[in-house]
């Protein structure tokens, strides 16, 4: 995820956005923003990642446990 935003905000920056013919300060708002969406990639991932491990604690894949003894 956090490549694909990467990527993303990369193809923006390069195409869509003109910080060279701006103020220089408008281009300071870049490296921010990218480290933002950077943060937010982490925190879903850790969220995917604590919800992933929450469930493997809950093993449903077992049976009960006086089934087939």
């Amino acid at each position: 995820m956090w490549l694909g935003a990467s990527g993303l905000f990369s193809f923006y920056v390069a195409n869509c956005g003109a910080y060279n013919a701006t103020d220089g300060s408008l281009g300071a708002i870049v490296l921010p923003l990218w480290l933002y969406l950077s943060a937010v990639a982490i925190i879903f991932g850790a969220c995917v990642n604590a919800e992933t491990e929450r469930q493997t604690a809950r093993d449903s894949t077992v049976g009960s446990a006086g089934v087939g003894a």
